[in-house]
Formats: structure tokens, sequence, C-alpha cells
């Protein structure tokens, strides 16, 4: 799929987002974690197959989850881990999940509504070797690697036609 992909025009993400953020963590602002709840995603929830363990989620109260509302997911939002061993893991946001929160380990990545790109090739597009290059020549850290929302934000996307995106 992205054989000639020095070819295509490129846009940054974020031309084609509303939303790249991250969370916080609720002992942060004050609350703690509960048994039950609102689902509250760390990195060790997200599975290599783009997926989220919900069996490895913790739990937020309703009232922690309305003081976080920067970081509410919404479903669709790709989760992409942006700290430590596990830089770069992927997972797509589905309905069986909400509602759910999550803290500053993860980028939240929301597409505009009315933008002409698919959530599933976008994710496939971040995990090719165009896209990992690009992390890589971003990331810092000496003990523990993260990257920045802003690099995230210039990551340069390729971006041919919807058609071709299917």
């Amino acid at each position: 799929m992205f054989d000639n992909e020095f070819d295509q025009p490129k846009k940054k993400l974020s031309e084609f987002t509303s939303v790249i953020t991250k969370g916080t963590t609720p002992t942060t602002v004050g609350f703690d974690f509960i048994n039950t709840g609102i689902n509250f995603i760390k990195i060790e929830a997200l599975s290599n197959d783009e997926k989220i363990d919900k069996e490895k989620c913790l739990h937020i109260s309703d009232e922690c989850n309305k003081k976080l509302n920067r970081s509410q997911l919404e479903k669709n939002d790709i989760l992409f881990s942006i700290a430590g061993t596990k830089m770069g893991i992927i997972a797509k946001v589905t309905e069986d999940v909400l509602p759910a929160n999550t803290n500053q380990a993860l980028a939240i990545i929301r597409l505009k509504k009315d933008e002409k790109i698919n959530v599933d090739f976008l994710i496939e597009l971040l995990h090719s070797p165009f896209i990992i290059s690009q992390i890589e020549s971003n990331k810092r850290g000496i003990a523990q690697f993260n990257v920045s929302l802003q690099d995230l934000k210039k990551l340069e996307i390729i971006a041919p036609s919807i058609e071709k995106q299917n």
C-alpha cells in the first residue's frame, strides 16, 4: 500500500485531526482508582493487535472522569503510546470500552469529523516504516524514551484519496 509513499502528497497529522492530546494520572488531581466505574486505560491495556483489553483497565469515578474532561475518550479515537518501552503501540477505541479515559503516556488522536481519512487506514499508516522512522528520529530520553505531542502533530502523513485508502 505504501510502495510509492515518497511520491504521494503529504500533510501534517494535525491537519487531519481535531484533537491530539494526552491525559493525566487521577492521583495527580486528588482522585484514587476504584474497583468499578469508568475504564481508565494505561499502556498495559493495549494489545499488539490494536485492541484494548478491558480486563487490564483500571477504574475511576464519574466525578474524576468529569475532572479529566480533556482526556475523555470517544469511539474511533486512536491511542498511541508515547513513552517507555512500549512506545508506538496503537489501539482504536471501540464502543465497548466507553466511557473511558487515559493517562499521560498515551496520546489521543481524534480525526476531524469531516476529514477524508479512514481511521483504519491511519492506524495502518502509523505502523508503516515511513512513520516509524519519523518517530525514531524524534524520540528523546535516556532511561525511558518518549515522543512529544508536538512531534506527533508534525508527523508527515501520506494523503491519498479516500478511494485508495480502502
